[in-house]
């Protein structure tokens, strides 16, 4: 063996070792979490008890954190529950129960946060209607 074909294979092993210890210290893993990790910072930013800021109807919705066996989160209006919902890339998309009360459909809004989480602001993305919340759990 000469020492070209010696030091190829020295070098191919330890590229093979590096992948490997890769692997098996999870950094694949950080690779595709990142928009899994994204989506949940975005549930977290608006897990909380909104109240409408705009009238006197005194409108509230509750965002549940999602729990680990529900697929989507649950959210409630004026302590009802209503339905499920998906946060990612800055939609809020509302599921409706699909019951005499709701209705089953499902919205999707353009959803800002402003003055520190404390507004959070929905634009419906069919109608442009725009409505705001202030945070009532600080």
């Amino acid at each position: 063996m000469t020492n070209k074909s010696f030091n190829l294979t020295m070098t191919g092993i330890v590229i093979v070792s590096i992948i490997a210890a890769l692997l098996l210290t999870g950094f694949s893993g950080k690779l595709t979490d990142s928009k899994t990790d994204n989506t949940n910072s975005e549930e977290a930013a608006i897990v909380g008890t909104w109240l409408n800021s705009e009238g006197s109807d005194g409108l509230s919705i509750t965002f549940d954190k999602k729990k680990k066996s529900e697929e989507n989160a649950q959210f409630e209006i004026l302590g009802t529950s209503a339905g499920t919902y998906t946060v990612s890339d800055g939609l809020l998309t509302l599921n409706y129960n699909n019951d005499e009360l709701w209705g089953g459909k499902t919205v999707t809004y353009q959803y800002s946060l402003s003055d520190d989480n404390l507004i959070l602001n929905m634009t419906e993305t069919t109608t442009g209607n725009t409505i705001s919340y202030v945070r009532q759990d600080t």
